[in-house]
């Protein structure tokens, strides 16, 4: 997975506005002052499958390692592009009996050759960020642009770029957590950060509620654990916040053929049930016992 993690970058942070010295000429012609279906209809000319498998290959190719880098505009369609050509491929290698949901439903063209990615709202964009899941379709996507220009370069290339532990490891344990956290909201035990910071009806927290941010699911074929920061070591001075460490609150035994619908539902069950409580202090969060 190390190559694929070189390949893959976050998104760029968006352009600040320029000084009072740019010209209007060149605040017209920023990239991000285009509409966003006109740069979808711009990019779509770029991948045109008709123009020939090669040079289709390259300008997908130069989506995900050049054009994406350029704004956060360019970041957001080449995502999305990139991902809904590659979510149909990567569905079919989710294994029995693990589910998947990495991408807004309806997101992905109905064929991988179509020249028109009809953008979901940006409600549905902002809730594929959120996903952890969608981290594991992009590391997928990574390995198959490479794959492809490897392919239309030579046919004496071997894929190295293996998914097995993609698929047998990381997409079960980060859709288990998108699934703890939905479970978890529903609940009203775990907030999310859009929550916190909606500019409509902000949430202010409860004691006993936990940020969608600090929970973590480790998953082994034969358990699951669910984990949140505590303090550990001596109680620094004043409004110092402590040392953190993550530390296992829930451990569940599973069967291989266990959904994980069911696992996250015991595994939230669980955290309710430990009634843990959220301290924050010198800008850091950490997680007590009832007991502590």
């Amino acid at each position: 997975m190390t190559l694929l993690e070189e390949v893959l970058a976050a998104a760029p942070p968006a352009y600040s506005g320029a000084g009072s010295s740019a010209s209007t000429l060149l605040l017209a012609s920023a990239p991000g002052r285009l509409p966003t279906q006109l740069w979808l209809a711009i990019l779509a000319h770029v991948v045109e499958p008709r123009a020939g498998r090669r040079q289709s290959v390259a300008g997908w190719a130069a989506l995900h390692r050049s054009v994406r880098f350029v704004c956060k505009e360019l970041y957001l369609v080449s995502m999305h592009m990139l991902r809904s050509r590659y979510l149909l491929a990567y569905l079919r290698k989710v294994r029995s009996p693990f589910t998947s949901d990495p991408y807004p439903s309806g997101a992905a063209p109905s064929s991988s050759h179509t020249a028109h990615y009809p953008l979901p709202s940006s409600s549905a964009l902002l809730d594929s960020q959120a996903r952890r899941e969608t981290r594991v379709l992009d590391l997928f996507i990574a390995g198959q642009v490479v794959s492809e220009v490897d392919e239309v370069e030579s046919d004496l290339m071997l894929d190295t770029y293996g998914v097995v532990d993609l698929f047998a490891l990381h997409q079960p344990q980060a859709r288990l957590e998108d699934l703890v956290l939905a479970y978890g909201t529903r609940a009203d035990l775990i907030l999310s950060r859009a929550q916190l910071q909606s500019s409509e009806k902000p949430r202010r927290m409860m004691p006993h509620q936990i940020r969608a941010e600090d929970v973590s699911v480790g998953f082994g074929l034969n358990s699951v654990a669910l984990r949140l920061p505590f303090a550990f070591g001596r109680a620094p001075p004043g409004d110092a916040p402590p040392r953190l460490s993550k530390r296992t609150v829930v451990t569940l035994e599973r069967e291989r053929s266990e959904k994980l619908e069911a696992t996250a539902m015991q595994l939230v069950a669980g955290l309710k049930y430990e009634g843990v409580r959220r301290c924050e202090r010198g800008g850091a969060t950490w997680y007590e016992g009832p007991r502590e």
